[in-house]
């Protein structure tokens, strides 16, 4: 057994000229290897990246059947190169506890 939990991320990702029109920011939640468990997303650069992942947290949830299973983005970012790259911790609400990120 492990002695952490592991928390989903949701990887955004900022593409295109800085700060100008027609830059996005591009958010995939991958759930295995395949194609087709990736949910991804994206908005304008001024929706800002917190707006991106939660589209792509929307996008999961559309496959999850029970509401207590939704998934939610559950904090801050971490930055992951300076700027252009963030990943939000997101899963569904218990996750959110703060015992549930206790590291024992």
């Amino acid at each position: 057994m492990s002695d952490f939990l592991t928390i989903p991320g949701c990887s955004v990702e900022y593409r295109g000229p800085t700060e100008t029109r027609g830059s996005r920011w591009f958010a995939v939640i991958r759930r295995g290897r395949h194609r087709s468990d990736c949910y991804r997303a994206s908005c304008p650069f001024e929706n800002g990246a917190k707006k991106a992942a939660r589209l792509a947290v929307e996008r999961f949830n559309e496959t999850i059947k029970s509401e207590s299973d939704r998934w939610q983005v559950l904090g801050d970012p971490l930055s992951m190169d300076g700027g252009d790259t963030y990943v939000f911790p997101v899963g569904p609400e218990y996750l959110r506890s703060s015992e549930a990120w206790v590291v024992r």
